[in-house]
């Protein structure tokens, strides 16, 4: 049983860290129906950015046998999100992050989350911080309510939302596809466009930024022969209004001391040494590569690790695709905890910000005989876009 475990753990691990990675290589060979932009769409400077991300996802499975026993009886409900919130500005910074999986049936309720806030004071102007936070984890495997924690210590490295670029990028593409300029635009211009719609504040009009863009295009586009029609105006509105998924890019590292005020196997309290990483990139304007680590342990044996990876990324206009690993292991002084779950989906667009969605699931956890393996169909929303 043992070797099955490590067995499992280790096809788990493959799966989550492969197949991301798998998706990438797919899009830097020629696989991405978009094309290749010239510039990281990482390059984007602003002295104040917010990222806010909030995912949700439901489904249903009702299944009646045929046998009197209702032995293989099925009425099971399961629902996921996450959240994550970032604002940043040249001398401060304020993330809160969180999951959660909730699972119903007639005979149990199933349930893990976690969340995180953090506050990181920069050492102007470099990536330099100190930071204080605290951190909640919740899980009906606990014997204890729940565990929270507080840290501070100092790190390195910083976020920022750059969806304002790519939406530039967008109209770079959707210019070149309409035929309406005859080359991509240089960098700057592209860097540029992206400034000005990352610059509007609430009583910024959008046709004032339409023609500002606009009047840097036909300025590009002096030598050719004609300006930008009517058709191409609107499209650098559309592009500029509408619902994208945030793209969140940068890297950080941090490590530091937590107090645990609530221990979550109820065994005593203790001061942790704690060390985290977290990285995201966007690859392409509808992709987005997410990576989290975080260590945390006690002088003596005690130690928790919670890791996270996360791929999207868009095969055709309505159809994109997600992959998620999550793990959560707490060595304690007597025995230990591990869960973790690896999801992979597909999504159907049907409107701006609903989805039907197949999925792939496969989790392990302390308490299970073997791998529990499951398909679903479900509805997946959006309820936060930029």
């Amino acid at each position: 049983m043992i070797q099955l475990k490590k067995l499992s753990i280790l096809m788990v691990l493959f799966l989550g860290l492969i197949i991301p990675f798998g998706a990438s290589l797919l899009a830097q060979t020629g696989f991405d129906p978009t094309p290749d932009y010239r510039i990281s769409l990482c390059d984007y400077e602003q002295p104040e950015t917010t990222y806010q991300n909030f995912d949700l996802a439901v489904d249903y499975h009702f299944y009646d046998d045929p046998l009197e026993s209702n032995e293989g009886n099925i009425n099971r409900g399961n629902g996921s999100g996450n959240y994550d919130f970032i604002y940043s500005t040249t001398d401060y910074s304020y993330n809160i992050s969180s999951n959660f999986n909730l699972s119903i049936s007639d005979s149990s309720v199933d349930y893990d989350a976690y969340g995180t806030g953090r506050y990181n004071l920069y050492i102007t102007p470099s990536n330099f911080f100190a930071f204080g936070g605290a951190s909640v984890d919740v899980s009906d495997n606990f014997s204890e309510l729940a565990g929270v924690r507080v840290s501070t210590g100092t790190g390195y490295g910083r976020f920022k939302n750059v969806t304002p670029l790519v939406r530039s990028a967008l109209i770079d593409q959707m210019l070149v596809e309409r035929g309406a300029i005859s080359a991509n635009l240089p960098e700057e211009i592209v860097k540029r466009m992206g400034e000005l719609i990352g610059g509007m504040g609430p009583e910024t009009e959008v046709e004032t930024i339409v023609d500002e863009i606009v009047s840097i295009i036909e300025s590009e586009m002096a030598s050719e022969e004609n300006d930008l029609g009517a058709v191409e105006t609107l499209r650098i509105r559309e592009i500029i209004e509408k619902g994208l998924r945030p793209s969140l890019c940068g890297w950080e590292v941090r490590g530091g001391l937590s107090y645990e005020i609530l221990d979550p196997q109820g065994e005593e309290r203790d001061i942790l040494l704690n060390a985290a990483a977290r990285y995201a990139r966007p690859f392409t304007p509808y992709s987005q590569l997410v990576l989290e680590a975080d260590l945390s342990s006690t002088f003596e044996i005690n130690y928790a690790v919670n890791g996270l990876a996360n791929y999207t990324y868009r095969f055709s206009e309505n159809f994109d695709a997600d992959f998620q690993y999550l793990y959560y292991y707490q060595q304690g002084k007597l025995d230990y905890f591990y869960q973790q779950s690896f999801t992979a989906t597909g999504e159907i667009q049907l409107r701006q910000n609903l989805g039907m969605s197949v999925s792939l699931g496969l989790s392990d956890s302390t308490s299970f005989e073997e791998m529990a393996k499951e398909i679903t169909v479900g509805f997946s929303f959006n309820l936060i876009l930029n």
